[in-house]
């Protein structure tokens, strides 16, 4: 960003800037990280066919949060950013970067991250539809948080790319655009490793927040693997491969959170008015037969057998 540039466009004071964050960039909170702190800032983006090319300068102690969403979400964003000036740092999914001048890294603006500067950030980004970046590059989640020097090589060709997308933003129309996704995404393969131990570790944060979902939405009869991977940003292919190295299905997990819930008020004296079919259907079961076969199958009971009758006491069955 040339001095010029931002000045133009400068503002002095932290109000107004969460709000051209959101606009322009990601769905982040933002706040003094100091009180008393002076700050300026100033962000300009424009589209780019299906890509967005942005510039911020951010200047005092800032900190940034993406927060977690109760609403599905259904298209997220993943953010290339090249540090021209100063640094900042931060957090998602248990990893942590230092992103120092003269660095790139990839960032999931699907899922909450932390991010904060101390003194001075000048940053060029790309945002990119998450499904359409995932569709050019493999293995995305396991590529992000993780920064990489420019150096000579594709690393530069990737700055580059970069660079001429925002010089020639406004000449590139929607039909000009096209082929970027495409060339980004080989260029972030070549210049972003596929780690498999960060795989792990990424891969492993998830699965708390998928049983959580699992958990929240019990009683929600749309609850499905698509509603999960809409909700956590992911496609439904990684998260199946997710249940599988956990040794499960997600369509088991819902079944086996399901009938424990069930069971959990079969036994509770709170439900003792409610009908056997008024729980099933009260947790998501559709078909009262169906339920019944898969209570018997999990626990060896039939659910009549887990009933509390009056003051509390355990109805015993063998039916």
């Amino acid at each position: 960003m040339q001095a010029q540039e931002t000045l133009r466009a400068l503002h002095r004071g932290i109000e107004g800037y969460e709000g051209a964050i959101v606009r322009a960039y990601a769905p982040m909170r933002v706040s003094s990280a100091s009180r008393g702190e002076r700050h300026r800032w100033a962000v300009e983006d424009a589209p780019c066919g299906e890509l967005r090319v942005t510039r911020i300068f951010a200047e005092g102690a800032i900190r940034a949060y993406i927060p977690r969403d109760p609403a599905p979400v259904s298209n997220g964003h993943v953010l290339l950013t090249y540090v021209e000036r100063g640094a900042f740092q931060f957090e998602q999914a248990g990893q942590s970067a230092e992103c120092a001048a003269g660095s790139m890294v990839l960032m999931d603006a699907s899922h909450p991250l932390r991010a904060e500067q101390s003194g001075l950030a000048q940053l060029l980004s790309i945002v990119f539809p998450a499904p359409r970046l995932r569709a050019e590059a493999s293995h995305l989640e396991q590529r992000c948080t993780v920064p990489v020097q420019v150096t000579p090589g594709t690393p530069s060709v990737l700055r580059d790319l970069m660079q001429c997308a925002w010089r020639e933003r406004k000449a590139l129309s929607r039909e000009g655009a096209t082929p970027l996704p495409k060339l980004f995404g080989k260029l972030i393969e070549a210049v972003f490793p596929d780690q498999p131990g960060h795989r792990r570790g990424t891969r492993q944060a998830h699965l708390p927040a998928v049983r959580e979902i699992i958990r929240s939405e019990l009683r929600n009869p749309q609850l499905s693997p698509r509603l999960i991977a809409a909700r956590l940003g992911l496609s439904t292919s990684y998260l199946f491969s997710l249940a599988r190295e956990a040794g499960t299905s997600v369509h088991e997990a819902i079944i086996e959170a399901r009938l424990e819930a069930c069971r959990e008020a079969l036994s509770a004296p709170a439900w003792s008015s409610a009908t056997i079919t008024e729980i099933a259907l009260e947790f998501g079961f559709q078909d009262p037969t169906h339920f019944s076969k898969r209570f018997r199958a999990r626990f060896g009971r039939p659910p009549s057998s887990m009933r509390v009758g009056p003051g509390g006491s355990m109805k015993m069955s063998l039916s």
